[in-house]
């Protein structure tokens, strides 16, 4: 028999502003969801976000123009060195085995 696991997490329906309406939900699938299908699949929730992240790269890629792709790769490698900088001046360096998270090949079946 088959285990099937229900996964819930909230976002307040009281926000109408777009950006803080995506933001919030953005902000929800980090401390919410990610967290949750980590601890209920037994995954790791640092390799289960890296390969989130080259999902919703691909899926950039198919759907927006090169600008746009240029532009968000940008963006996430600036918030990639703030998070790194915040990291380091509250004396939290990435471990050293991360080193499975950036050698890791985005499966070629979903491609």
């Amino acid at each position: 028999m088959t285990t099937t696991h229900v996964i819930e997490f909230s976002v307040s329906d009281t926000i109408t502003d777009h950006d803080e309406k995506c933001e919030a939900i953005v902000d929800t699938i980090i401390d919410q969801f990610v967290p949750a299908v980590s601890v209920t699949t037994g995954t790791s929730p640092d390799e289960l976000t890296a390969r989130l992240m080259i999902e919703l790269a691909f899926q950039m890629g198919a759907t927006h123009s090169p600008s746009s792709i240029m532009s968000m790769l940008g963006a996430v490698a600036d918030a990639a060195r703030a998070g790194l900088e915040a990291a380091s001046n509250i004396g939290e360096l990435p471990d050293p085995s991360d080193q499975v998270l950036l050698d890791m090949d985005c499966p070629p079946i979903k491609h």
